[in-house]
């Protein structure tokens, strides 16, 4: 069973299935522009160990610039983007 508290900002997760009381990725707020135009804005969601999750979305709608800004090769407006053990970007 999960279940998701948000405070100042943070989400918590726990899975009672496995004690984990933080999610393996978590991100709050990304925001990724090319000069004026918006590829990303206000994107924020967390996967937990063992979760198997997919990003889709038609051509042009930011997939690969989210996985640029969390793996740090793209520039990006972030309040927090970690994995449990430290930070990404």
């Amino acid at each position: 069973m999960k279940s998701h508290s948000h405070a100042a900002g943070h989400t918590k997760s726990t899975d009672s299935s496995n004690g984990s009381q933080f999610p393996a990725l978590a991100t709050v707020r990304v925001a990724v522009n090319y000069g004026k135009k918006i590829a990303l804005n206000d994107v924020s969601f967390s996967v937990n160990a063992g979760e198997m999750v997919a990003v889709v979305g038609p051509n042009g709608a930011g997939k690969s610039s989210l996985f640029k800004a969390l793996a740090g090769f793209i520039s990006h407006g972030c309040q927090r983007a970690s994995p449990s053990n430290g930070g990404i970007g």
